[in-house]
Order: C-alpha cells, then structure tokens, then sequence
C-alpha cells in the first residue's frame, strides 16, 4: 500500500482526513478491522498525528519535484553548467580527481556498465 506515490501519477497530494480514511480502509480490507470515525479514539489520534508528519513529507516532496521542472530556474541553472567537458569521460575523470583524497582515477565504460578505478 502507497499512500503518497502512484506508479502513474508520481506523488499524490493528501490532506490528513484522507491519509487516516486510507489507513483506516486498508485496515478493514487487510484484516477486517472496522475504526469508527469518533476523534477520541486511540487510533485516531495516533492516526492523526502521524498522519501530520505524511502530510508535510507529501508536501515537500511535491514541493522537491516542483523544482526540479525543466522550466524552473533551479534546473536551467544546473543545465547552463553541463557541457560537452563535465559529461565526457575527460570531465567526469576530471571531477573525481577534484575530490579530497583522490589521487588518481580511471574510468572504463561499456554497455549498460561503468566502472571507476
């Protein structure tokens, strides 16, 4: 069970009364478990503060694939940096290099397979 992802939709936007009307239906559908709908319940309230927490990974989580739209300046700034030089063997060899400790660096490639060395 996926409250927040959809293979076809990517990340779905809940608010807290949906979160717990889904656990509660998975909860009767898996183990016949029936939850009235009274606040004061146990599961409620453990229901609805958990459910805060998913509600605000949900949230950033859309906000993370927001940004990450071609057309949003985040990505078009990352995209002016990436040229011929930091994609090719030669800049990727050239980046590990630039890393602390590195001292040397090779990298083969073949199909669906690369391997630093």
């Amino acid at each position: 069970m996926s409250i927040i992802f959809d293979p076809n939709f990517g990340i779905l936007k809940q608010n807290i009364k949906s979160i717990i009307n889904i656990k509660r239906e998975y909860l009767m559908q898996m183990y016949n478990v029936t939850i009235n709908d009274d606040p004061s319940s146990v599961y409620n309230i453990i229901a609805t503060s958990l459910s805060i927490v998913e509600e605000q990974i949900i949230n950033e989580l859309n906000l993370f694939f927001d940004r990450m739209q071609p057309v949003v300046e985040f990505f078009g700034s990352i995209q002016q940096h990436i040229t011929s030089n930091t994609i090719t063997h030669h800049g990727v060899i050239k980046a590990l290099l630039n890393l602390d400790k590195v001292k040397y660096a090779n990298l083969s490639s073949e199909a669906d397979k690369v391997k630093y060395t």
